[in-house]
């Protein structure tokens, strides 16, 4: 398996696995896997409102395999457009946005979810994902005649507030040279975000997300150059942490696996992972999907998230977004 340079640590303010805060000198000495061993948690300081507009974030340090370098106080949307421009793989953002005016609408986002969402084996969602519609044809109709609908069903479970998702796509859309559009497949325009509800004991196995894997006959899927996955976290009770390895696994390499879709890798011979991300209500994390994660199993409450891809292609040409 390939290795390659993993992500940029934001904020001095991480917490280390066990003892105090490792003063850098003892940090710059370490390994860099026993650096990444004593990370346990990536603040990203923001103070963001709920409608995420104007919004300002620090990065304060970071973290690369040549050591610290500092950064100057920097856009949000910036920060997400420098990640893709570098080898990074993961970025998340403590706190992204204030979860209170939601704490209301949370019961009603669950019912509705258990009253009309599709079951998978790994959580309930109110729509079809590419990849499901990759599977069966059906789906794919489904996904065409009625996608963006689900759009629509989030703002309006969020009403009259933005949400999330809608707040952060505005933001990158903004800053991009050229913008960010929607995926589109056969002709058909295809929706961003689904809602993700998963109950205790649900997990995802480690995996990969990698459209070209998934769609084969769709052009578009080969021309990407990286694919992010993006996951706002409502709300997550005990466990459902995101665990990140700096594995990138080739399409020769999954190819011999015979693994659907790139789901469902071995721990055993990953070992462990090298991030263990413990997210709460507000917060966002980025995740370069060919990197292998995991979501671990759910041992109380229930973890809420809306969640989407990006492409990214070259500078010159618009993000893509899909769910």
């Amino acid at each position: 398996m390939a290795q390659f340079p993993l992500w940029q640590i934001a904020d001095i303010g991480f917490k280390p696995m066990l003892g105090p805060l490792c003063p850098f000198a003892a940090l710059l000495q370490m390994t860099r896997r026993q650096q990444l061993r004593h990370i346990q948690r990536l603040h990203f300081a923001a103070a963001i409102s709920p409608t995420l507009r104007n919004a300002k974030t620090k990065i304060t340090l970071r973290l690369t395999l040549g050591g610290f370098a500092m950064s100057a106080p920097t856009g949000l949307a910036e920060a997400f457009c420098n990640l893709i421009a570098s080898p990074n793989c993961v970025s998340v953002v403590d706190g992204f946005f204030d979860p209170s005016p939601y704490f209301g609408k949370l019961s009603e986002i669950k019912a509705y979810l258990l009253d009309t969402a599709s079951s998978s084996e790994i959580y309930l969602t109110h729509g079809i994902s590419v990849f499901d519609a990759s599977l069966e044809q059906s789906k794919r109709e489904h996904l065409f005649s009625e996608g963006l609908r689900y759009e629509q069903t989030i703002e309006a479970l969020f009403a009259p507030d933005i949400s999330p998702l809608a707040g952060w796509w505005q933001a990158i859309d903004g800053a991009w040279p050229t913008g960010a559009r929607r995926l589109e497949w056969e002709g058909h325009t295809l929706p961003f975000g689904l809602l993700r509800l998963w109950d205790v004991g649900k997990e995802a196995l480690p995996h990969q997300d990698v459209l070209r894997r998934e769609v084969v006959d769709l052009p578009i899927a080969k021309s990407f150059r990286r694919q992010f996955g993006i996951n706002l976290y409502l709300c997550n009770g005990s466990g459902g942490d995101l665990e990140v390895w700096n594995d990138r696994i080739s399409d020769e390499e999954w190819q011999k696996t015979g693994l659907m879709g790139s789901y469902g890798y071995s721990r055993a011979e990953l070992g462990e992972p090298d991030l263990v991300f413990s997210p709460k209500a507000g917060d966002l994390s980025i995740v370069d999907t060919e990197c292998v994660h995991a979501v671990s199993r759910i041992s109380a409450g229930d973890r809420l998230t809306i969640s989407g891809f990006i492409g990214y292609t070259s500078d010159l040409d618009p993000l893509v977004v899909w769910s």
